[in-house]
């Protein structure tokens, strides 16, 4: 896969982010280390991992950093060249807490640096809560782990734009270091988090944007909407959430389209966030190493003018409540 600069820095990363989050939680140590060198081997050079902190989270959480770290001691090249991300989520400590926000901060960084086996960061993301205002002590902090060659960047995720565009404002009073990336859900049926306010501040501003969940949770590979697929408590919401007219009728776009090219639906799908103005990388999470190479495919792909026509038709359709039968909904 190609590579592609990282915002206004001077990072080259590569098309697809590998997302580690599910390592040690949907994936074993053995899956998950098959899939990095599965990403390594297609060209793949941007890894994010996720720190529990100190908020609840899900099980496995901290083994993301784990599995990946040891995955680096036993291949100490691939350090070499890599973006090596984590994601950050915070609390303020409550009254009479002996360590501030700005320590926290440093602390979970030299937590995360000694789970990954590496002495710095390319680069923090921290994930958006009210207990980070005001910004000031969160730059301050960063600054400070720059400063000590612990950190080199620092993007935000989940992120309202005004608070990322008032932070950036911050920054620059300040003279320091800046949020450099934001990243949110994005696809062909989740477009507001970027469209048009964070595309058209990335492309004013020289910010990063990063495509969580390209494929909407996995709706759009097309499994979920089958009536054969199992009944689970992911299913279900996918399917409350896009299983309506306008969630088939880009499912069947998506469908003519990977026919003609005698690709899947996945791959056109994120092909078709790689062709989007600003966005830097769509963030993926893979279950087996064969996934990855069917999302490195994707980025050889070349969708025409008429193939993205289609999609933005369908993806304008309303999205009621399904009444007919599946086959007169996307034909009609």
């Amino acid at each position: 896969m190609n590579q592609r600069k990282f915002g206004r820095t001077n990072l080259p990363v590569s098309e697809l982010c590998l997302g580690a989050m599910q390592f040690g939680w949907l994936t074993n140590d053995e899956t998950s280390r098959a899939i990095l060198d599965a990403y390594r081997a297609a060209g793949g050079n941007f890894i994010q991992t996720t720190t529990c902190g100190p908020a609840p989270a899900g099980p496995g959480l901290c083994r993301s950093e784990e599995i990946v770290g040891a995955w680096l001691q036993d291949n100490p090249r691939a350090r070499d060249g890599l973006v090596l991300s984590t994601r950050l989520r915070l609390a303020r400590p409550g009254p009479g807490h002996p360590s501030g926000l700005a320590d926290s901060i440093r602390r979970q960084c030299e937590e995360s640096l000694r789970r990954l086996h590496t002495t710095h960061l390319d680069l923090l993301v921290i994930e958006w809560s009210e207990a980070l205002l005001p910004m000031d002590e969160v730059l301050g902090s960063i600054d400070n782990l720059v400063t000590a060659g612990k950190l080199r960047y620092v993007g935000a995720a989940g992120f309202p734009v005004w608070r990322f565009m008032e932070s950036l404002g911050r920054s620059a009073r300040r003279g320091g270091s800046r949020l450099e990336s934001l990243q949110a859900d994005y696809s062909l049926l989740e477009r507001v988090p970027f469209e048009p306010d964070a595309m058209d501040l990335a492309r004013e501003y020289r910010v990063a944007l990063l495509a969580q969940s390209p494929l909407a949770g996995g709706f759009l590979t097309g499994f979920y909407h089958l009536a054969p697929s199992p009944e689970t408590a992911r299913t279900r919401r996918l399917r409350e959430r896009y299983g309506n007219v306008r969630g088939h009728a880009v499912l069947a776009a998506l469908g003519e389209i990977a026919a003609e090219l005698g690709a899947t639906s996945a791959q056109v799908a994120l092909a078709w966030v790689l062709t989007r103005d600003g966005v830097t990388a769509p963030l993926l999470g893979f279950l087996a190493p064969e996934q990855v190479r069917e999302a490195a495919q994707a980025t050889e792909m070349s969708l025409s003018p008429g193939h993205l026509d289609c999609l933005e038709t369908a993806a304008r359709r309303q999205p009621g409540p399904i009444e007919n039968s599946f086959a007169e909904i996307t034909s009609s």
